[in-house]
């Protein structure tokens, strides 16, 4: 893998002001260590500026444990996850690291003291199109680094990452801004000396620069394990332009939260009323724990996973079909069905006063006796299937979602993805004992996740008043013969055609076969295919989106896909009565092309 080719100097100068306006944007921002993808997800929903994939801690022959540039694997994962700025982690001057983190796609590289330079620092940090960030000392260091290229600079805390040396991260921004000043106003002989010294070995531009303007001509970032909001807001009055959060957040409970503090902290550090305020809040997080991650379920798992911890979820068969197919999914799970399953009737568990709607949200009261019957509590992790792969179970996985209920997955796959394993299935319908009174069911009802036919018309109207310029963006989940209105509706009497101004996304553009061996087994395609997907559409991922369908069923497929491919879920609702409500009223208003 050839490093990349030498610049001109008309050339430099265009990389280096676009290397210049992206950096910027960290400026008074938080970047976030992350190791998974769902890190990244996290830390993006709540505000941080971009990410930086950590290193990669391996084993050698000796079974010693040793830093390596972070795992490319993870790099993809994570840029496929997220829409923030990615930076991946390498070690010190390793130009053929760089190079392969470069060929991935990420938008920047920060040099890890992980591993010493050795001899003269060669890395060609300005051949490349992306930002370096290096981590420096003193103000020796910092001129170094951007005269070979760095375009961002961090405290450099040591070779372990994530290590809380917030006092080492203090001590190197005091030095480096003591040591401009001392530059910057005094003209004693030793003060002359060590500036003739730094041009001597940088650059005399650059010298004449920082004196100038008695500050770093880039951004500098306090790194030290940072985790608190005071320590946050400390190193943003020591004149650090941003803070690098601590991977270890993630190893506390409500790390969504601690990093929003982070985040609330460095944008208000000079506000000494807000800071208390926000301090307050992060002392009631709750303690530390070094499992907390492992209590937060993932949108989607795999069989095997699955059967690896089928003792520890409670698992739901979701199979659904449509009336015209005649098959009864009742007696299709009581023939075979993942072991410990039980039935969650979509037909059944429904608000019963809308009788002309096949399947509507039932309220908190019908869900949570449902769930009673099934032994679930609300502290249990839901794991929901169909024999689809991947289609009803996203309408119960959003029903509890819609509840309140966040431990809960959709098995990539389904049933299919389990038969392919081999696993075992059981016959019969399963013995379950209720809820006891004591641990009684109670739904917390999230509106936002829900939307209906009134609102759904108010924002129609936004919608054509502003040429679909404001509002949430309808998203339709039906195929396209059906939206445009060239096939009729599978409901007898109901137009076909669509809402205004709404997009098509067909539900089954959402699947993929999981291998050629396998194409009977429907798996959710990647994050970076959903998401183009989408584009495709027309789909402004910074706008809210409401999804739809033809009853509610495959609009929630929608809706686990976009979740799927990193989108907030506060940005989603789903439209309960979608089309089957919505053309059956006499004043909606069709589209048809």
């Amino acid at each position: 893998m050839p490093p990349p080719p030498k610049p001109t100097e008309k050339e430099l100068a265009v990389l280096r002001k676009k290397k210049a306006t992206m950096v910027n944007m960290f400026k008074n921002g938080v970047l976030v260590v992350v190791h998974t993808d769902e890190q990244a997800y996290v830390a993006e929903k709540v505000g941080a500026r971009g990410i930086i994939v950590g290193n990669d801690k391996r084993k050698d022959v000796d079974n010693k444990t040793y830093i390596a540039a972070a795992s490319m694997t993870t790099v993809k994962d994570v840029l496929g996850a997220v829409f923030l700025p990615v930076f991946g982690r390498i070690r010190q001057c390793h130009r053929v690291e760089a190079q392969m983190m470069s060929a991935c796609g990420v938008n920047g590289i920060d040099e890890f003291e992980g591993m010493a330079a050795t001899g003269n620092d060669l890395m060609p940090r300005e051949a490349y199109k992306v930002p370096f960030i290096k981590g420096v000392k003193n103000l020796k260091e910092a001129f170094e680094a951007i005269h070979r290229g760095a375009s961002m600079l961090r405290t450099a805390c040591g070779v372990e990452e994530d290590v809380y040396k917030i006092h080492e991260a203090a001590t190197i921004l005091r030095t480096i801004d003591e040591e401009i000043q001392t530059i910057a106003t005094k003209t004693d002989d030793p003060t002359l000396k060590k500036i003739k010294e730094y041009k001597e070995s940088t650059s005399e531009s650059l010298v004449d620069q920082v004196i100038k303007n008695k500050k770093l001509p880039v951004p500098i970032l306090a790194d030290g394990g940072i985790m608190k909001p005071m320590d946050a807001a400390m190193m943003m009055r020591l004149k650090a332009d941003g803070i690098v959060a601590s991977a270890q957040v993630f190893r506390t409970t409500e790390p969504d939260r601690r990093i929003r503090s982070l985040v609330l902290a460095t944008a208000h550090h000079k506000d000494a009323k807000k800071l208390a305020s926000i301090c307050e809040a992060h002392e009631s997080f709750g303690p530390k724990t070094r499992s907390a991650m492992a209590t937060s379920s993932k949108i989607l798992v795999s069989a095997p996973w699955l059967h690896e911890n089928l003792k520890r979820v409670k698992v739901l068969d979701c199979s659904w079909y449509l009336p015209f197919l005649n098959r009864d999914p009742k007696e299709e799970f009581i023939n075979g069905h993942i072991p410990g399953a039980q039935f969650f009737d979509i037909d059944g568990i429904k608000d019963e006063t809308k009788h002309d709607l096949p399947h509507m949200l039932p309220s908190p009261q019908i869900f949570g006796a449902s769930m009673d019957k099934f032994g679930i509590t609300n502290d249990d992790h839901v794991v929901v299937y169909d024999t689809a792969g991947v289609g009803p179970s996203c309408r119960v996985f959003w029903t509890f979602r819609a509840m309140g209920h966040k431990q809960v997955s959709v098995l990539n796959g389904g049933m299919p993805a389990w038969g392919m394993h081999n696993y075992r299935t059981e016959s019969d319908s399963p013995s379950v004992s209720p809820s006891h009174p004591s641990h009684q069911y109670t739904a917390h009802p999230i509106p936002e996740l829900v939307c209906d036919y009134t609102q759904l018309v108010k924002n129609i109207g936004l919608l054509k008043s502003s040429a679909g310029a404001e509002g949430k963006q309808i998203v339709d989940a039906r195929p396209n013969d059906r939206f445009t209105g060239k096939a009729p509706e599978f409901r007898p009497g109901l137009s076909s055609g669509h809402m205004p101004y709404a997009l098509n996304v067909p539900f089954t553009d959402m699947t993929t076969p999981v291998d050629s061996k396998h194409p009977q087994v429907a798996v959710l395609k990647k994050p970076e295919e959903i998401r183009q997907i989408f584009a495709s559409a027309g789909m402004d991922f910074y706008r809210p989106v409401i999804t739809t369908c033809g009853s509610g069923i495959t609009a929630a497929v929608l809706y686990v896909a976009l979740l799927h491919a990193g989108i907030d879920e506060h940005s989603l609702a789903l439209y309960d009565g979608s089309w089957a409500e919505y053309a059956l009223n006499p004043h909606s208003e069709i589209s048809k092309d």
